[in-house]
């Protein structure tokens, strides 16, 4: 937030000259940020989850289910950083906006599924876990992991059920799909 409040004077003056149109400055913002944010993932991806031991290492799968990680953190990386310059926009000052983006930041990870499991989000805040981008990446990354063949059923099962997510639809066992809704 501080960054894109430090850069609002340059862009105001550019943008009032006809230099650029806005949308051509987020399109432009957004290319020369994705290598970046392509880099950050892989390293920090790569030290998690292989320290970490997220799957056996001699599982069938293992790269695959790497590479599946890698997207989903990708993805969610590109998300909140869209998230966060989006209040450094709209903020009146500096402080503000980075108040404002811990609250948030606080609250989605708060209604997203990992502290508060969405079984035991009130009824009346449910649409809150759904809304929250981080939700969504953590269903996912907690699927592709505990459907690889490196865990057998039990263990598949044991740890779908601590997060309170269901391995199929409809009674099809095709969580691959799951994964990206």
């Amino acid at each position: 937030a501080r960054r894109r409040y430090d850069n609002r004077g340059v862009f105001y003056k550019q943008n009032d000259a006809y230099f650029l149109r806005s949308i051509t400055y987020v399109i432009a913002e957004t290319v020369v940020l994705l290598p970046v944010s392509l880099v950050e993932t892989i390293i920090m991806t790569s030290i998690v989850f292989w320290t970490a031991e997220v799957i056996p290492y001699d599982a069938p799968d293992a790269a695959q289910t790497f590479l599946t990680f890698v997207v989903i953190v990708f993805i969610l990386n590109v998300s909140y950083g869209a998230f966060m310059r989006f209040f450094g926009v709209i903020a009146r000052s500096a402080a503000i906006g980075q108040v404002l983006s811990g609250i948030s930041i606080a609250f989605c990870i708060l209604f997203g599924g990992f502290i508060i499991t969405s079984n035991n989000i009130p009824a009346w805040f449910i649409w809150i876990y759904w809304l929250v981008p981080f939700s969504w990446a953590f269903r996912s990354a907690i699927l592709t992991v505990f459907t690889s063949e490196g865990w057998d059923d039990e263990q598949q099962e044991v740890a779908l059920s601590l997060f309170n997510i269901q391995r199929s639809v409809n009674g099809s066992d095709r969580p691959n799909l799951l994964i990206w809704l």
